[in-house]
């Protein structure tokens, strides 16, 4: 019976002793780091508020990063940060360590204009040439307010550290992956450029009905399309930039249905201008970049306008297409879908549209 109950007593000492070691753990400070957003495009500037030879920079008006830590316990914590920053895996910039900070109760979010100032200045951490230069390209001088950061990936490592022990607690990282758009904006339908000649003819001039507006971009931030009547007739583009336009909105894919989305119908025998202005957002600031506007009448088609068309359509389905179905002759033209320049086309009527996309 003794040694029974002397192993009773091991085994409560052995349970109570696990139990302690989890809410050891358990209770353990806890760090997390995340970029804001989803950037497109990131300055060098934006990076620098993090630089320890960067004394002069400017508070950013949206932060590049959030590093939050957690003190589950009612005791305030004694901790410092250790920083490494990299570049498609090559670090640049060397290790960046703050100074000892105390962590209270609860959660601490530092955005990244607190590391501008102690005690999380991260000391160790500067920008030389040599890492400008490798940012950027170039084997100049850079000038970082304007110059954004390559394409690529980049990781902010962050280890939390105990400022009593200089034990390591945990690490975390805050990762993000630009593609750098340039957000060109090129305008497939319907209508011409403005500087084509303005002669009527098949490659201008669409069908009254529905009308789905269509271009291609590889900005991400979202475009706004306008689209004017020109009420005067001068077809001067000019003449209508500065008016209010008969559609101006926004829209986050590169196409835009006209009469689906509730427009009025476009006017037989009028001139009509449009342009897209897509945008390109970083952190701090976004820019935009406009499109060559495109002119366009209206008007419907003859019968021998319209019967040519559908000539000149089968004659292409057959000679450069090699389509021999034998209904194509007794067939007529309604609408078509597809892909044209990455851009999705839905339901068009603009069988000018199309011929012009099959000869290219």
């Amino acid at each position: 019976m003794i040694k029974s109950k002397a192993l009773v007593r091991s085994s409560m000492v052995l349970v109570a002793f696990v139990l302690l070691v989890g809410t050891s753990f358990a209770q353990q400070l806890t760090i997390n780091a995340s970029f804001a957003g989803n950037p497109q495009v990131v300055f060098i500037s934006e990076m620098m508020v993090l630089a320890e030879n960067a004394e002069s920079q400017r508070p950013l008006s949206r932060p590049l990063f959030t590093v939050s830590i957690t003190n589950p316990t009612a005791t305030p914590k004694s901790v410092y940060l250790r920083m490494r920053f990299s570049y498609n895996g090559r670090e640049l910039g060397g290790v960046g360590r703050s100074s000892n900070f105390t962590v209270p109760s609860g959660t601490t979010v530092l955005d990244a204009n607190r590391f501008s100032s102690a005690p999380y200045k991260l000391r160790g951490f500067k920008f030389g040439q040599s890492d400008f230069q490798s940012l950027s390209g170039s084997g100049s001088s850079t000038n970082f307010p304007t110059t954004i950061l390559p394409a690529g990936s980049y990781v902010l490592l962050w280890t939390l550290v105990d400022a009593s022990t200089n034990t390591d607690i945990q690490e975390t990282q805050a990762a993000m992956t630009l593609t750098n758009p340039t957000g060109f904006v090129q305008l497939i339908g319907p209508g011409v450029p403005v500087g084509t000649s303005k002669a009527r003819n098949a490659e201008n001039t669409i069908q009254k009905g529905r009308n789905v507006f269509n271009w291609t971009s590889d900005a991400t931030g979202g475009f706004r399309i306008k689209i004017w009547e020109d009420p005067r007739g001068t077809g001067n583009f000019t003449d209508v930039i500065n008016t209010n336009p008969i559609v101006d909105t926004k829209t986050s894919n590169p196409t835009y249905d006209y009469t689906g989305s509730g427009g009025r119908e476009l006017q037989e025998g009028k001139m009509y201008f449009w342009q897209v202005t897509a945008e390109v957002v970083s952190l701090t600031q976004s820019y935009t970049v406009s499109s060559t506007p495109n002119f366009f009448y209206v008007g419907s088609m003859s019968g021998n306008e319209t019967a040519t068309g559908i000539d000149e359509l089968k004659r292409l389905l057959k000679d450069k297409y090699s389509v021999s179905a034998p209904w194509l002759d007794e067939s007529s033209f309604v609408s078509f879908s597809g892909m044209v320049d990455g851009a999705g086309i839905l339901n068009s009527n603009d069988l000018n549209f199309l011929i012009n996309i099959l000869k290219r």
